[in-house]
């Protein structure tokens, strides 16, 4: 059986403009953003089609030269909270798509700091890459891979071979933006062919899946266009080639923050039960809660003294919360919880933040302060043989016992046990 040509023709046109949504979580929270650049801006420097590189051979760059003098990529400025504080490990940035770590080199020379520009190629779309600039990359990554070629560029390093993985996850943190002196940008590239590549705007429907752009409809765009100059539009109004030097309030859309009083949910609960706020904790304890949301939860968000540190498992038994919220889709699985080593931490007053995450884009916290007590040897007595209290003495009081004497790693100490009914047991609050 023969195919008419126009069949085959119609298939050809259809594939080749295929939609290939790639981001489907966003790489920074729109919630911790208080404007972002538009695509074809002045806004920052010039990023787009360059001759030197297309002379040096390398055609990973913006190859299409209508594409100059204008930046090809996003900036996200984080609210003044953030910038103030001109941190690098307090607003984590995440993977935008499950992928690879393609490219990580130096950069960030000029504002006198030195952090990563991490590249991470798409797995569902391979032809597909984004480009996050100004990273402090967490160490499981390598700190250099295939990065530029050392003969123009002065910062090359060979590849890195202390490193546990290159693969990431979507939405996974791979590290933290790095605000001393410069905010935080993104580009996304495509690969068309060996020798042709082009930059798309990060929010381009054929990118960005509805879902994540719906969590910036939450925060006042009303469509993708709001963050992107039409190609056409910007050759017929080329850019003054003096704009880089001075704020052009055009290039730039300001973000509706939201406080959490503002969430939509007509019930949005968040609760923090360990570690107990006010209390002393020590050891390998319990770290949990719950949380239920109108519109259902998408994560929990942990961080220790301020900075993010991993998503709590989610979805945990709690038929407690089922029964005072039976209205709320599945509360009866809203607990989350895992083990947590508090002698990691310093002796001393430390926070632990629980970050809950609605469907709709609204956002919770619960903060609580506790004080850590530790024995001074280790973080983590793992030797079976190393707690001898066969001369050691007790008394108890209420709900107190004190160990007089205790030989703990060779060294005596004088414990105080206290009950806790949140853990159902005894634990250490006192080590002297």
């Amino acid at each position: 059986m023969k195919i008419p040509l126009i069949i085959i023709t119609a298939v050809l046109v259809i594939s080749s403009k295929a939609v290939a949504q790639v981001v489907n979580h966003y790489y920074l929270d729109p919630q911790s953003v208080v404007e972002i650049s538009k695509f074809r801006s002045c806004a920052g420097h010039h990023y787009g089609y360059d001759q030197t590189f297309i002379n040096l051979g390398l055609y990973e760059v913006e190859t299409d030269p209508t594409e100059t003098n204008r930046s090809m990529k996003h900036y996200f400025a984080p609210l003044d909270s953030f910038r103030t504080s001109g941190s690098n490990n307090t607003l984590p940035l995440h993977a935008p798509f499950d992928g690879t770590i393609y490219r990580v080199t130096d950069e960030g020379h000029d504002s006198g700091f030195v952090n990563k520009q991490v590249w991470i190629q798409s797995a569902a779309s391979p032809d597909i890459f984004a480009i996050i600039f100004h990273v402090n990359l967490l160490d499981v990554f390598p700190n250099y891979w295939n990065d530029y070629p050392a003969e123009y560029w002065s910062y090359h390093g060979d590849d890195d071979t202390d490193f546990d993985r290159r693969t990431v996850s979507s939405g996974e943190v791979i590290g933290y933006a790095d605000l001393r002196g410069t905010i935080s940008d993104i580009a996304i590239l495509k690969k068309i062919s060996d020798s042709e590549y082009h930059y798309v705007s990060y929010f381009d429907e054929t990118v960005m899946t509805e879902k994540v752009f719906a969590t910036y409809r939450q925060h006042g765009l009303t469509a993708r266009d709001d963050m992107i100059i039409s190609r056409e539009y910007r050759n017929s109004h080329p850019l003054p080639e003096d704009c880089w030097d001075s704020r052009r309030e055009e290039d730039w859309r300001s973000l509706a923050t939201r406080d959490d009083n503002a969430a939509s949910d007509s019930v949005f609960r968040l609760s923090l039960e360990e570690p107990i706020d006010g209390q002393t904790h020590t050891g390998v304890s319990n770290l949990r809660g719950w949380a239920v949301a109108s519109s259902g939860i998408t994560k929990i968000e942990i961080l220790v003294d301020g900075a993010y540190v991993y998503d709590a498992p989610y979805g945990g038994s709690r038929p407690d919360v089922g029964g005072a919220f039976p209205d709320i889709s599945r509360s009866s699985n809203s607990g989350y919880s895992l083990a947590y080593n508090y002698s990691v931490l310093s002796a001393g007053e430390h926070t632990i933040t629980a970050i809950a995450h609605s469907e709709l884009g609204a956002t919770k916290r619960k903060t609580n302060t506790f004080t850590v007590v530790k024995f001074p040897s280790s973080d983590f007595i793992s030797d079976p043989n190393a707690v001898d209290l066969d001369t050691a003495s007790c008394s108890v009081k209420d709900d107190e016992i004190l160990v007089i004497d205790s030989i703990i790693d060779d060294s005596i100490y004088d414990l105080t046990l206290k009950w806790r009914t949140a853990e159902q047991g005894f634990e250490i609050i006192e080590v002297r």
